[in-house]
């Protein structure tokens, strides 16, 4: 209700183009979607965002898909979202999702837990609404597997730190909602993807089938193959 008082007093206007109505409209959000051809980790060549054979094993993802880069617009509408009290924002950013999700069938939704040094700074738990938001869209219930138990940063750490940083950095919660079922594993920004890679290994040893990471935008931190 509070959420719906305030798209009265104070809607939403696009981030890129400024048109009222959403975070970011249906044309600006067609821009950001980006079909990457080639594996995040390792820049070897596949198809529809999927990860190699090698990466799959190595990171314990099944799939990796991203709506696009991280920049120019969809940067501007997850900073606005995160840090911009933009909470009614996940509804566009869920849409995206929904655009190159694919096949969701029979799977479990959940999500990378937000820190709570983070959730008192922002009054939110930015990716729980965003998952929530994409759940919504697709019909399927949004579970909480996981919890944090640290609040490390990662914000601004090398590669090296973030891997060191998030080893034992999750614990599973209510196993049997997701035991031997396929996950989607929804986060916002994918950096180095040892957050994913870690909260895929809990999953997958607390009984998932499988684990399928899927993230708004993904950092240009590669340029070429075996990198």
């Amino acid at each position: 209700m509070i959420d719906s008082l305030l798209n009265i007093l104070a809607p939403h206007v696009c981030v890129a183009c400024g048109s009222e109505g959403c975070l970011l409209c249906a044309a600006c959000g067609k821009k950001c979607i980006s079909h990457d051809s080639t594996c995040f980790f390792c820049g070897l060549a596949v198809i529809n965002n999927e990860l190699c054979w090698a990466c799959q094993s190595r990171y314990r993802l099944a799939t990796l898909t991203s709506v696009g880069w991280y920049n120019q617009e969809l940067k501007a509408a997850v900073q606005a979202y995160k840090f911009g009290a933009k909470k009614g924002g996940a509804k566009s950013l869920a849409l995206l999702l929904g655009q190159v999700g694919g096949n969701t069938d029979d799977h479990v939704i959940t999500y990378i837990p937000t820190s709570a040094r983070h959730i008192r700074q922002r009054g939110f738990d930015h990716t729980k609404v965003l998952a929530r938001a994409y759940a919504a869209r697709v019909a399927l219930p949004c579970t909480t597997t996981l919890a944090r138990t640290n609040n490390s940063r990662q914000l601004g750490s090398s590669k090296t730190a973030r891997h060191s940083s998030v080893k034992g950095a999750f614990v599973a919660k209510c196993p049997h909602t997701f035991a031997g079922k396929d996950v989607i594993l929804i986060d916002d920004v994918i950096t180095t993807g040892s957050t994913l890679s870690e909260a895929a290994k809990v999953l997958l040893q607390a009984g998932a089938k499988s684990v399928h990471a899927l993230v708004l935008a993904k950092t240009p931190a590669h340029t070429g193959p075996n990198r």
